[in-house]
């Protein structure tokens, strides 16, 4: 379901799209049979987790700990969505994720494996696993049981009378224990990664693994700028969103940097599923290769920014004071920042519409710490030839010192250095 979601849908839009719904919609007997079957196991667990509540907390990482909850057909998508952003919804999901990795993992480890079947025991992540490697205890209630099936006491003599000295003697059948072990375990048993695959919501692209993704990229296929006349009537967020997507998917590829955005789009149509009239966007701008897709989702982004800001948070709209507006009015006119000056506003634009959009609770910044510091060392932010430039760090470290603007006073910053830079 992440799969058919993410880039689809934001946050909020799941919260209102109930499960029966979009089953509905969606008319495929594979999905519906898989979800029958998942909330059968889900009741289950809801039974096993409040009989042992007292053991086992429903926990995600550092959030408040969870009451298991039934799921209905008429709940929200958002509670089948994994998700790692916010309390409840798909986050219960996660929580169950994260103890059935514990459960399997720990039982693992305890375990000394030959050199030979350790090197079958490779990590997958937990929604990749199959029935066959999920540990089963099929006719056992638990390892104990396991032990004293094929063990014995040792506490009588020949004659079968009871030798009080080796009362409590067991004698194990370690070549026993170990073969049923094995049925058990080696067939195709795997640990489980400790991270899972999460939704990626709209707005919420560049969080986790994904908040290095356009520097990486850029290092992998480099950055050549396009003239941009034909892009006004692309102006959609969906657009940007389906660019997402295909950044998503190309980072963990190794094309060549003249390749074809249309051709890659074309031979993995299996595993790339945007609109119709995207594909032909790329079928009619065949000229479009893998080192102009950054200049082409940074342009696209930039038309996109009216939409963007207004899915930013509230909590991001914080007042600057005027003593803190009068230190920067002081500072542009007192030092000599041409270099920053030429792609200040932009880098705060793009570190908005990245990093600051979107509903999550959950995000990889601290609301209350100075934006400068992380524009400074966000390189996918910069031009290379201002990025690189020897005054840049010059420049940037007078700048901090000069004034201080939280990341919870970013959208006034932008507001405020627009009109500033521009008299």
């Amino acid at each position: 379901m992440i799969n058919i979601y993410s880039y689809k849908i934001s946050r909020e839009e799941a919260k209102q799209l109930k499960i029966k719904d979009e089953l509905k919609r969606i008319n495929n007997p594979i999905i519906n049979k898989e979800y029958e079957e998942f909330k059968e196991g889900w009741n289950n667990i809801y039974i096993y987790l409040k009989k042992m509540k007292e053991k086992y907390l429903l926990k995600y990482d550092c959030f408040e700990v969870m009451e298991p909850i039934i799921i209905c057909d008429n709940d929200p998508i958002a509670k089948i969505l994994n998700d790692d952003g916010e309390l409840f919804y798909g986050m219960y999901i996660a929580a169950t994720y994260q103890l059935f990795i514990s459960w399997q993992n720990t039982f693992l480890s305890s375990i000394k494996f030959s050199k030979n079947s350790i090197k079958n025991i490779n990590e997958i992540y937990i929604q990749d696993a199959i029935n066959q490697n999920i540990i089963h205890f099929s006719f056992y209630k638990n390892f104990n049981e396991i032990i004293y099936l094929f063990s014995k006491r040792n506490c009588f003599n020949n004659d079968w009378n009871i030798n009080y000295n080796k009362y409590y003697s067991i004698e194990y059948n370690f070549d026993l224990i170990e073969e049923e072990l094995g049925k058990i375990l080696l067939g195709n048993i795997k640990y489980f990664k400790t991270n899972q695959k999460f939704i990626i919501y709209n707005y919420e692209t560049f969080y986790g693994d994904n908040s290095n993704i356009i520097y990486h990229f850029i290092q992998k296929y480099n950055k050549i700028s396009l003239k941009y006349n034909f892009f006004q009537k692309e102006t959609n967020i969906n657009f940007l969103f389906t660019l997402q997507f295909l950044l998503n998917y190309l980072k963990n590829e190794n094309y060549k940097s003249d390749l074809s955005i249309n051709k890659i789009i074309y031979e993995n149509s299996k595993f790339i599923s945007i609109e119709d009239k995207y594909k032909i966007f790329f079928e009619s701008n065949k000229n479009f290769k893998l080192i102009n897709f950054i200049s082409i989702y940074e342009y696209i982004e930039f038309l996109c920014y009216p939409i963007l800001i207004e899915n930013v948070d509230i909590s991001y709209k914080l007042k600057i004071d005027e003593e803190e507006k009068n230190k920067i009015n002081e500072y542009f006119k007192n030092n000599n920042v041409i270099l920053i000056s030429k792609e200040l506003l932009k880098s705060i634009r793009k570190f908005i519409s990245r990093f600051l959009t979107g509903k999550r609770i959950n995000r990889n910044i601290k609301d209350d710490e100075n934006i400068l510091y992380y524009l400074k060392e966000k390189e996918d932010l910069w031009s290379k030839i201002i990025f690189n430039d020897i005054k840049f760090e010059d420049e940037f470290n007078l700048m901090i010192k000069s004034f201080s603007i939280k990341i919870n006073q970013s959208i006034e910053l932008y507001q405020y250095l627009n009109q500033l830079l521009k008299q």
